[in-house]
């Protein structure tokens, strides 16, 4: 969720970014919908992954006789479409993310925010860091991000994990250190 606020705080204040890393990014222009399809779909990747390292074969074992069950008042059909949705992105494990929807289904007050693009217009370059196979923030949302900020830069690293910086190699590192120290963000676009 930091990356959430992160890109929030640039949307309402441009001009106050001097330097800002936004890694493991949350797209703002998403639903709650898509971030769970997104995430149940990353979290089913990782998972098979995993097991693809001790097993032999390419299908994720588990049982799925256990799922979240709807509340009967709580918009049924479309907490059901959802549900199908996301076990049919991530098969084997769509169901855990499934009625997420419902969490503030009894707060007492009406969400007051919409969901859309930010472009935070007039900051200085934000540098967007998204891992290839990262479970909790899809490699996706940090392309889309970095699209949608006027000025964000696109840092990639090609592993695994949430989030890069301080856990991945040296090219993310010394990317990141010298757009922290000098000011200069590295090319958008850069692998590590």
């Amino acid at each position: 969720m930091g990356t959430a606020l992160g890109t929030t705080y640039a949307g309402l204040f441009p001009d106050k970014i001097g330097c800002m890393v936004l890694d493991g990014a949350l797209d703002p222009a998403l639903s709650n919908a898509d971030y769970g399809l997104g995430q149940a779909a990353s979290v089913e990747g990782a998972l098979c992954a995993y097991v693809t390292n001790f097993q032999a074969g390419t299908s994720c074992p588990t049982d799925r006789n256990r799922g979240r069950r709807p509340r009967a008042d709580r918009e049924p059909a479309r907490q059901r479409a959802e549900a199908a949705a996301l076990e049919a992105v991530a098969p084997t494990i769509g169901y855990f993310f499934g009625y997420n929807s419902m969490i503030c289904a009894d707060w007492p007050y009406p969400p007051t925010g919409k969901t859309g693009a930010i472009t935070a217009d007039g900051a200085a370059p934000i540098v967007v860091i998204g891992t290839t196979n990262d479970p909790a923030t899809p490699y996706a949302w940090a392309e889309n991000l970095a699209g949608e900020l006027s000025s964000g830069v696109l840092l990639t690293y090609d592993g695994e994990g949430h989030t890069a910086y301080g856990r991945s190699n040296e090219c993310i590192l010394d990317a990141v250190d010298t757009y922290l120290v000098t000011g200069t963000p590295p090319a958008s676009g850069t692998r590590c």
